[in-house]
C-alpha cells in the first residue's frame, strides 16, 4: 500500500502538477492556505479532480484521492496526507516536496480502497508540519 502512495506522489511530481495562472510568489504576511480541496475518484490529465465524492467502494473504486489547491506557497515546501481508519488509528501517510515559482500549487495523494476497513475515514492535510484541513469520507463494501 505504501508503495502505491509513493508511486502516486512520484508520478504527480514527474507529471508537473503545478497549476498555471496568476501572479508571482508570496508577499510578506501572506500565509500558505488551501484554496479548495476534495476527496475524489480520479485526477485528470489537467490535474483537476473528477468524481468528487465522500463515498467510496472497496470493490468498485480503484483509488481514493485527496486533491488540494494551495496558494501563497512560493518556494520550497513539503505537504503531507495522513489517513486515519474508522477506529482513529493512523493508517497511511505520505509526503511530497514541491517548489512553486508562482506561489500556487496543486498536490494530490491516493490510497487503494481494496482491503480498507468499512466505515468513516479521515485524511489530514499538512504543509511544512502545520495542519491545514481534514476531510472525512466513507468506505463501503
Amino acid at each position: 500500500m505504501r508503495s502505491l502512495l509513493a508511486m502516486g506522489a512520484l508520478a504527480m511530481l514527474l507529471s508537473g502538477c503545478e497549476s498555471s495562472g496568476g501572479g508571482g510568489g508570496t508577499t510578506p504576511g501572506d500565509e500558505p492556505r488551501i484554496v479548495e480541496s476534495f476527496t475524489c475518484r480520479e485526477v485528470d490529465s489537467q490535474s483537476r479532480p473528477t468524481g468528487i465524492t465522500e463515498i467510496f467502494y472497496q470493490s468498485l473504486d480503484e483509488r481514493i484521492y485527496t486533491w488540494v489547491e494551495w496558494e501563497n506557497v512560493g518556494g520550497a515546501h513539503t505537504t503531507q496526507a495522513v489517513w486515519y481508519d474508522p477506529g482513529g488509528s493512523r493508517n497511511f501517510d505520505s509526503s511530497q516536496q514541491f517548489n512553486s515559482p508562482t506561489g500556487e500549487q496543486i498536490t494530490w495523494f491516493y490510497v487503494d480502497p481494496a482491503g480498507m476497513s468499512v466505515g468513516r475515514w479521515e485524511v489530514e492535510l499538512w504543509l511544512d508540519n502545520a495542519f491545514h484541513r481534514s476531510h472525512f469520507f466513507v468506505v463501503e463494501e
